[in-house]
């Protein structure tokens, strides 16, 4: 059987990656990318979903479906229904750092076990039982929706994930320590744990893993996630250097590791990324953030938030006490409203509830005479529904300059918006109850992001931080040797043909990483021809 060996680099931008192929400083990428030195890496362009966080978008690659299917509508969310807690309002922050809901990113590493899962049978490396179900992030999504694991389960495929935050039908799951993780969020300082040693700490978990497993998994996830953090603390330009000096020399190591277990012949490698970012401005002004207990707020902001009354939450487990809640996911935050005296499950008042605090927020968003607090240029767009009279999934309109509500094909027809990745589409999968009454889109090209102070973001729909990278390579060893599913130019048909089956399946006209998920069963199912 083909093997399909997945570098997922978080936040790696695809331009960085074929600029780096391109000048010979990746030796070890190149091994396995570039099939001849004439010849350039096999890449397809793909876009992420919105919010362009991490959670939302490795849950798109991993089962194949939009937030509107899979429900993780970005880093943080709030589940206003309490679908996920036996119908209590539930305030979710997946990332690690978040303080209102701190034990979530532990969650997402502490897994559970179940009965709901494929397993491999026959296999005495992987017993059937107990099955995995997985971690927090695995539980929040819908129990039939089945990942890349179980599809390749069902298909009498073993499979493995390193450090990867969801596992739910993996063979073998190998989670970070929590020591690490709590480490890794103090970074590089006398206690923390720098982004170099914790891509490291997975490389060993791999070779751990592989010296205690026979035969090795038909899917191998390796997931670095130390590009994403260096890129927020010092910016998208640091993603070259650290590319080559610390990704590419693991590559390297892993591949000794992979060659000297089995993975010889018949493998198939995929690079991919699950955004990109851009660069933003790293100060108090530009950080539009709601605070907690440990971080002062951004005083305009919070105080425009509770313009129209209520109290706004931010203090953990208090959701079920304010009235307005804020998820901040950098490029894009989540703004949740209710009525006074009433529950969280009842949708709140339009006319006299939301539309007058979308209309004062579109007063920072360039448009309208409002008095707002913040800079007019704060906000690129504000965009509303109205889940009273539509339910839940009622589709979201723009609020143009002069208050009129503006269905989002038309909105985003503006020329201000002509840096975004197929923004109406993408905010039109986020139409489901997770996501916010109101939809804020910071003005990333002026500097502006949802959270802390950063050098870099992503979370938006600008082109820059929605382009994935997604390269696919043969490579690695020479001649007879390469012998997976025909080759280079054998898993580029391959692959050309699923993401042209998927464009027609979801009438589009590019591909999403979504698509990815049906990618990898194409690779994994079709035999190696010699």
């Amino acid at each position: 059987m083909p093997n399909l060996i997945i570098l997922n680099i978080d936040g790696l931008k695809p331009t960085v990656l074929a600029d780096g192929l391109a000048s010979g400083v990746l030796p070890h990428l190149a091994s396995i990318l570039v099939p001849s030195p004439a010849s350039p890496p096999i890449a397809f362009p793909l876009i992420s979903p919105a919010p362009s966080t991490t959670f939302t978008c490795q849950g798109s690659f991993l089962t194949g479906a939009s937030p509107s299917r899979h429900r993780v509508v970005g880093n943080q969310f709030f589940d206003r229904l309490g679908t996920n807690s036996h119908g209590k309002p539930r305030h979710y922050g997946l990332d690690v750092g978040d303080s209102l809901s701190y034990d979530d990113a532990v969650g997402v590493f502490r897994r559970v076990i179940g009965v709901d899962t494929v397993s491999i049978s026959g296999s005495s490396s992987f017993p059937p039982s107990p099955r995995l179900i997985g971690g927090l992030a695995d539980r929040l999504m819908p129990s039939d929706l089945p990942t890349i694991f179980q599809s390749a389960a069902s298909g009498g495929l073993t499979s493995a994930a390193i450090h990867f935050m969801y596992g739910r039908g993996s063979s073998a799951w190998v989670r970070p320590s929590l020591i690490d993780l709590a480490r890794f969020k103090r970074g590089g300082s006398m206690w923390g744990l720098s982004p170099e040693a914790f891509d490291r700490r997975m490389v060993e978990r791999l070779r751990g893993m592989l010296s205690c497993t026979a035969p090795p998994p038909h899917l191998l996830l390796l997931y670095f996630m130390g590009l994403d953090m260096t890129s927020h603390l010092k910016g998208p330009q640091a993603q070259g250097e650290y590319l080559m000096r610390v990704i590419d020399p693991l590559v390297g190591e892993a591949l000794t590791i992979l060659a000297n277990h089995g993975y010889r012949n018949n493998s198939t490698f995929i690079v991919m990324s699950d955004h990109g970012q851009i660069a933003v401005t790293p100060d108090e002004r530009h950080a539009l953030r709601i605070g907690n207990p440990f971080t002062k707020p951004h005083r305009d902001f919070c105080e425009m938030l509770t313009s129209g009354g209520g109290r706004l939450h931010r203090f953990p487990a208090t959701e079920g006490r304010s009235e307005v809640i804020c998820t901040p996911n950098g490029g894009l935050a989540h703004l949740y409203l209710r009525d006074r005296a009433t529950p969280w499950h009842e949708p709140p008042s339009f006319e006299a509830r939301v539309l007058p605090l979308a209309l004062t927020l579109a007063g920072a968003a360039g448009g309208g005479s409002a008095d707002v607090p913040v800079a007019p240029d704060a906000f690129s767009a504000v965009l509303v529904r109205n889940t009273a009279a539509h339910g839940w999934r009622a589709p979201y309109r723009g609020v143009s300059p002069s208050g009129v509500l503006v269905p989002l094909p038309e909105f985003f027809a503006e020329p201000q918006f002509a840096s975004y990745s197929e923004p109406a589409n993408r905010i039109g999968d986020l139409a489901v109850p997770e996501s916010g009454d109101i939809i804020l889109l910071a003005n990333g090209d002026k500097g502006y992001a949802f959270g802390g102070p950063l050098k870099g973001q992503h979370g938006g729909l600008h082109h820059e931080e929605s382009l994935c990278t997604f390269a696919v390579g043969t490579g690695w060893l020479s001649g007879d040797e390469r012998l997976p599913v025909g080759g280079q130019k054998g898993v580029e048909r391959i692959i050309e043909k699923s993401l042209d089956t998927e464009r027609a399946q979801h009438q589009r006209h590019y591909n999403t990483l979504a698509d990815v998920a049906a990618v990898t069963k194409a690779v994994l199912t079709t035999p190696a021809v010699p």
